[in-house]
C-alpha cells in the first residue's frame, strides 16, 4: 500500500497501538513481549506486502527462507565456505535477475504487461547482506527463523528502502523492546514531514512536470528547462519524503534505519552528492561492487575502472533502458573526471554548488527520459530560449496579452498547476536546508529547540499546508519502479 495514503496511516496506527499493547501485556516477561512483538510486526509486514500484490508473497518468503539457511549451513560447514557462499547469493539473486531479463524482453521483444514484485531489487540487496556479513564473522548466525524473516521483509523499508545491513538491523530486531516517548514523538514528526515534502511539494511539481511532457505539439525551451529543474526537486522530494515517511514510522517502533539523504543538493561535486543521496543505495554499491573491484586502492586507470563499472551496475539496477545505463555511466565519467581534477576537494565555493546541481540535474534528464532522442531534443530546445525571451515574449505582449499572462504561455502553465505553491514551498525548503545545513543539525534537533508554542506552531503548520495545499491527486512514488 503507498505509504503516503489514508490507509497507510489507519494501518500504520493500528501496528503502532498494537506493537506497544503487546509489549505492556507482557511487561513482566521481556523475552515474551519481544518474541510476540516481533510476530506482530512480520504479520504486519506480510499484510502490507500482499496489499500490493498477494502472488508476490511466495518469492518474498522463500528469499527469506534460502537468507536464513545460508547463515545455518556456513556455522556447519568446515569446508567451501565461500563456494556456498557464491551459491547461496546466486540463490538470492535469480529472481531479480529473471526481472531484469523479463524487462529487456519486454522493452525490446515481447509485448505484454509486465508485474514485477514490489521492491524486489530492496530486499534482495538487503538480503544479500546477511549472507556476506555471516561469511566474513561480522555477526554471529542467527538461529531464529523469524527474526530473519523480519530482518528480509520488515515493512517500513521492503517497497523502496532504505537498504538496511545486516548488522545494523538484526540486533535491533533481537533486542528487548519498550516504549520510548522520545522516539515515538521523533518519529511521528518525520512521517509529518515527510508527508508534507511529497504531497504539498513533489506531487504540485508533478502535475506541471506532467503537463508539459504530456502536451502534444511544439513545446517552448522555458517549459523544457523550468519542468527539467523542477523534476530534479520533485524526484528528490518525492524519495526524500517517502523516506522520511517510512523512517519515521521505524523510529516510532523503536527502529533505527538510518539516514537516506543529508541535503544532496548543497553538494559541491557529484562524489559529494552521492555520499549525500540514497545514501543506503550509494553505501551498498561501495561496500559490495566498488571496494571488492579493488575501490581507490590500486592504479588510476583500475580506479576509474572500478566508478565506472559500480556506476554502470547502479544505471541497470534503475532499469533496463539504455538511457539508465547512460545515466550511471555519465555519473560514473563525472566522478572520474572530478578525481583527476580534484575538484570540488578544497576551497569549497558557491558556484560549485550550483555547477553540481547542474550536471546532476542534467543527468535526471537522461534518466527521465524514454530514450536519446527525447534527451537530445530536450536540450536542443534550451539553445530556443533566448529567442522566446528576445521576441515571442514581446510578440504575446504586442497581442494585447499581459507580461504575467505571456510569461505563463511560455512556461506553458496550465489551470490545473498550482505555480505559487510549487515556488513557495520550494522556497521555504530550501531556505531550511541551507540553514540546518549551515548549524549542522537535522530537522528534529531544530524542532526540539524550539519552545512548547514554536513547536505546536510548526505542528498546525505542517498540518494544515497538507490540508490546503496538498495535490488533489497524489503520484506514484517514483522509486516504486525500481
Amino acid at each position: 500500500m503507498p505509504v503516503y495514503t489514508k490507509l497507510f496511516a489507519a494501518f500504520f496506527l493500528c501496528v503502532f497501538f498494537s506493537y506497544y499493547f503487546v509489549l505492556k501485556f507482557f511487561v513482566k516477561s521481556v523475552r515474551k513481549g519481544t518474541l510476540f512483538s516481533n510476530i506482530l510486526l512480520f504479520l504486519a509486514s506480510m499484510a502490507f506486502y500482499s496489499y500490493a500484490n498477494l502472488k508476490f508473497l511466495p518469492i518474498l518468503l522463500i528469499l527469506g527462507i534460502i537468507t536464513y539457511f545460508s547463515g545455518i549451513l556456513y556455522n556447519k560447514l568446515r569446508s567451501h565456505k565461500k563456494i556456498w557462499m557464491i551459491i547461496f547469493i546466486v540463490l538470492q539473486l535469480l529472481p531479480l535477475f529473471a526481472s531484469f531479463v523479463l524487462k529487456v524482453y519486454a522493452r525490446y521483444g515481447g509485448a505484454f504487461d509486465l508485474i514485477l514484485p514490489l521492491g524486489l531489487s530492496f530486499f534482495t540487496l538487503q538480503a544479500m547482506t546477511y549472507t556476506e556479513a555471516v561469511y566474513h564473522g561480522r555477526i554471529p548466525v542467527e538461529y531464529n527463523v523469524l527474526n530473519v524473516l523480519l530482518f528480509v521483509c520488515f515493512f517500513p523499508c521492503i517497497s523502496s528502502g532504505p537498504i538496511q545491513r545486516a548488522e545494523k538491523l538484526l540486533p535491533q530486531i533481537r533486542a528487548e523492546k519498550q516504549f520510548d516517548y522520545n522516539k515515538a514523538a521523533d518519529g511521528l514528526r518525520l512521517m509529518g514531514f515527510g508527508f508534507m515534502k511529497k504531497l504539498v511539494i513533489a506531487d504540485n511539481l508533478a502535475i506541471y512536470i506532467r503537463s508539459v511532457r504530456e502536451f502534444e505539439g511544439d513545446k517552448y525551451g522555458l517549459a523544457l528547462f523550468l519542468s527539467a529543474v523542477f523534476y530534479s526537486f520533485q524526484l528528490y522530494l518525492d524519495f526524500s519524503g517517502y523516506s522520511d515517511i517510512v523512517i519515521g514510522a521505524a523510529t516510532a517502533l523503536g527502529y533505527d534505519l538510518g539516514e537516506n539523504f543529508h541535503h544532496p543538493y548543497l553538494s559541491h561535486s557529484v562524489g559529494e552528492f552521492w555520499n549525500r543521496w540514497h545514501i543506503s543505495l550509494s553505501s551498498w554499491l561501495r561496500d559490495y561492487i566498488y571496494i571488492p573491484l579493488g575501490g581507490s586502492r590500486t592504479s588510476k586507470i583500475k580506479i576509474y575502472r572500478n566508478i565506472l563499472i559500480t556506476f554502470a551496475v547502479s544505471g541497470l539496477w534503475h532499469g533496463t533502458g539504455i538511457t539508465w545505463l547512460i545515466w550511471g555511466l555519465f555519473h560514473g565519467i563525472c566522478l572520474c573526471i572530478e578525481r583527476a581534477i580534484g575538484f570540488g576537494k578544497k576551497n569549497k565555493k558557491a558556484w560549485q554548488i550550483l555547477t553540481t546541481f547542474i550536471l546532476v540535474s542534467f543527468g535526471w534528464i537522461i534518466f527521465s527520459s524514454e530514450n536519446m532522442r527525447v534527451v537530445l531534443d530536450t536540450v536542443v530546445s534550451f539553445g530556443h530560449i533566448p529567442h522566446e525571451l528576445m521576441h515571442t515574449l514581446p510578440e504575446f505582449m504586442a497581442e494585447g496579452k499581459s507580461f504575467g499572462i505571456a510569461l505563463s504561455e511560455l512556461f506553458m502553465i496550465s489551470k490545473e498547476v498550482h505555480m505559487s505553491v510549487c515556488l513557495i514551498g520550494l522556497i521555504i525548503y530550501s531556505v531550511i536546508s541551507i540553514v540546518l545545513e549551515k548549524k549542522s543539525i537535522s530537522g528534529l534537533d531544530f524542532v526540539r529547540q524550539q519552545k512548547t508554542v514554536g513547536r505546536w506552531a510548526l505542528y498546525f503548520c505542517l498540518v494544515l499546508s497538507i490540508l490546503f495545499f496538498g495535490a488533489a491527486n497524489s503520484a506514484e512514488f517514483i522509486y516504486n519502479r525500481f
